[in-house]
């Protein structure tokens, strides 16, 4: 709950302030919503074709 309370703060902020605002987070599921609503996600360290959620690929390997 605590990250999604974070996503929509996040959202506001750019909302409100009109430039790009970046989320970090760790939480797969708030990684994926921060992207389709338009922030920018920090993600050191980790490639997306290789996220997994339940142990199954988020994306596609072409």
């Amino acid at each position: 709950m605590r990250g999604y309370l974070q996503l929509a703060s996040a959202a506001a902020w750019q909302q409100a302030i009109g430039r790009n605002v970046t989320l970090c987070t760790f939480d797969l599921k708030v990684w994926e919503a921060a992207r389709i609503i338009g922030l920018f996600v920090f993600r050191n360290g980790v490639n997306a074709r290789k996220l997994t959620h339940k142990g199954q690929s988020i994306y596609p390997v072409a």
